[in-house]
């Protein structure tokens, strides 16, 4: 197939797409859900921490999220009526940076 300056747009890829079968799918889950009765938890567990918190100013609270360099895409490309969907990785699974996240318990924030 000897094709010199083929020019395809968006329309020529949409009807390949068409002829070939193959559609645009998007990923549908993307973190965990909430249980139910969280906005209950979360009150019991303010209430809890406002009874035995007696000067706020001397806490600080930090937290360490690790996240990953590992962004898989939304979209792929898949033949029609397929039931799921593999979204292949980047590679990066193993490369991850940590983020650090502090407050004071007067509301300041940490640097």
């Amino acid at each position: 197939m000897d094709i010199e300056h083929f020019q395809g747009g968006p329309f020529w890829c949409f009807r390949f797409m068409r002829r070939r079968h193959l559609s645009i799918r998007a990923r549908t889950t993307v973190a965990q859900r909430l249980p139910a009765d969280y906005q209950e938890r979360v009150a019991i567990f303010r209430t809890y921490c406002r009874d035995k918190i007696t000067a706020p100013s001397h806490i600080t609270n930090m937290d360490e999220i690790p996240l990953t360099f590992d962004i898989p895409l939304t979209h792929t490309v898949e033949k029609k009526w397929t039931s799921m969907v593999v979204i292949r990785t980047t590679g990066h699974e193993k490369s991850s940076f940590t983020v650090v996240l502090g407050c004071h318990g007067n509301g300041q924030s940490t640097g």
